[in-house]
C-alpha cells in the first residue's frame, strides 16, 4: 500500500495519565484533498498495539456507469416547487440536507432566504462588513424581519414526486444550514444554527450564533419551536454537519466558534444519551488557525472489530 494513503495515530499530549489523541492529515488521493482529524476521548490508557491504522484505498474501475448529471433533478429552485412567499423570501435555497428514514420516506431540509447569509432586517453589521457584503451582490433594501428560515420537503415514492416546502422553524434570526438524523425510537434530531447579526460576540453577544437542536416524533411533518441550546464555554456555535448514532444508541454532534476572544475559531464534539434531551460537551479541538464547518461521520475505513464501535475509542471529526 501506498505510505501516503495511511495514517498513524499517535498521542499529541498526554494530561495526568489520560491520553487524548488528535491527528490532522492531508491526503492527495486522484486530486480529492481529504483533511482529517482523529480524536480518542480521554480516559483510555490505549497500548500501542491498541492503535489503529487509516487507510484510505483506491478502487481502479470503481466509478458509476451513469454519470451524475443524469441523476439530478431540481427539486426547490427557480420556477420549480418555490416555497409559499414570506417576508424576506428572496428565491434563495441551498444548504440541503437529505435523510432516507426507515420507512423509506425521504426527506430534505435546506434553508431558504434572500441570500448565503439572510440575517432579520434592520441589518446588525459593522459598516465595512454590510459594504463588502454588498459589493459580492447582498440586497440591503429587502424587508426581511425574521430573517431566513429552515425548510423541508419529503418524497414518498423514492424521489419521483415531492411536496411543497414546508416550515420547519422560524425563529426572530436567520435559521440556517438544517441538518437531521433519524433516531433509534424512531425521532427525527435536526440541528441548525442561528444568525442574529454580525459583530463582535463577545462585545456584542445578543449577535452571537448559536446552534439549535429540535426533534420531530411524526416522521418530519411537524416539529418542536422551541429549540434546545447546547450547555456550551463557546461564546458563539454554528453546526453544518449532521449529528450520527452510534452503536450504542448515543448521539455525537460537532460544533464550531469562538470560545475565547483572540483566538482562532475551534470544533467542539457534543454527545447525548437520551434521544437529544440533554448534551455534554466531549472535547473541544484548537489549531493556530480557524476550524470551521466540521461534520462527524461514521468511519468505515476502520474494520469494526478493531474501532470498537462506542465512541469511547475514537471519533472522526472531518472539516
Amino acid at each position: 500500500m501506498d505510505p501516503r494513503n495511511r495514517l498513524k495515530l499517535s498521542p499529541i499530549f498526554q494530561n495526568g495519565g489520560r491520553r487524548s489523541f488528535f491527528v490532522c492529515s492531508l491526503s492527495l488521493v486522484k486530486r480529492l484533498l481529504i483533511v482529517l482529524f482523529v480524536v480518542h476521548a480521554p480516559g483510555l490508557g490505549m497500548s500501542a498495539a491498541d492503535e489503529v491504522p487509516v487507510r484510505v484505498q483506491v478502487i481502479e474501475g470503481g466509478e458509476s456507469e451513469v454519470l451524475a448529471v443524469d441523476c439530478r433533478r431540481m427539486l426547490v429552485g427557480p420556477d420549480v416547487n418555490q416555497p409559499d412567499p414570506y417576508p424576506g423570501y428572496g428565491g434563495f435555497v441551498g444548504w440541503e440536507s437529505p435523510l432516507r428514514l426507515r420507512d423509506g420516506t425521504l426527506l430534505v431540509a435546506f434553508s431558504a432566504g434572500y441570500w448565503h447569509a439572510s440575517p432579520p432586517t434592520p441589518l446588525q453589521m459593522p459598516a465595512d462588513k454590510l459594504a463588502r457584503w454588498k459589493e459580492i451582490g447582498m440586497p440591503t433594501d429587502i424587508d426581511a424581519p425574521t430573517g431566513g428560515r429552515a425548510m423541508i420537503i419529503r418524497s414518498e415514492d423514492e424521489g419521483r414526486s415531492w411536496s411543497q416546502p414546508a416550515t420547519m422553524i422560524d425563529t426572530p434570526w436567520d435559521d440556517r444550514h438544517p441538518n437531521f438524523v433519524e433516531l433509534p425510537d424512531g425521532t427525527i434530531l435536526a440541528t441548525f444554527f442561528t444568525t442574529p447579526g454580525q459583530g463582535d460576540v463577545f462585545s456584542q453577544p445578543e449577535l452571537a450564533r448559536h446552534v439549535g437542536l429540535i426533534r420531530s416524533t411524526d416522521g418530519g411533518r411537524t416539529w418542536e419551536q422551541q429549540p434546545r441550546r447546547l450547555p456550551s464555554p463557546f461564546a458563539s456555535t454554528a453546526t453544518d454537519g449532521p449529528p450520527i448514532v452510534l452503536d450504542d444508541r448515543s448521539v455525537l454532534l460537532a460544533v464550531y466558534g469562538y470560545v475565547d476572544e483572540g483566538e482562532p475559531k475551534r470544533l467542539g464534539v457534543f454527545r447525548s444519551t437520551d434521544n437529544g434531551n440533554s448534551w455534554k460537551l466531549l472535547s473541544i479541538l484548537k489549531t493556530e488557525h480557524h476550524l470551521q464547518e466540521p461534520s462527524v461521520p461514521i468511519s468505515s475505513l476502520v474494520p469494526r472489530s478493531s474501532r470498537r464501535v462506542r465512541h469511547r475509542r475514537f471519533t472522526l471529526v472531518c472539516t
